[in-house]
């Protein structure tokens, strides 16, 4: 479970930093739909990330033994 909320985060910092860049641009290139993507693509990461932090208690209780097999 430490892997996916590691790529999580790391897409949330980076979908920030591109957010942060359109925010400070100063050309008129940069329309409403250039924006909307990150701000999607953020909140779906987050959704995602919920998604499985809640159900992989879920998992664990339901399998017991066959979840919590750890690698020698």
């Amino acid at each position: 479970m430490f892997f996916p909320a590691v790529f999580g985060l790391g897409t949330l910092i980076f979908t920030g930093l591109e957010i942060a860049m359109h925010a400070t641009m100063e050309t008129s290139c940069v329309d409403d739909l250039l924006v909307a993507h990150p701000i999607l693509q953020a909140l779906f990461t987050f959704l995602q990330m919920h998604f499985l932090f809640v159900n992989s208690q879920v998992v664990v209780e339901r399998f017991g033994l066959a979840a919590r097999y750890e690698k020698d």
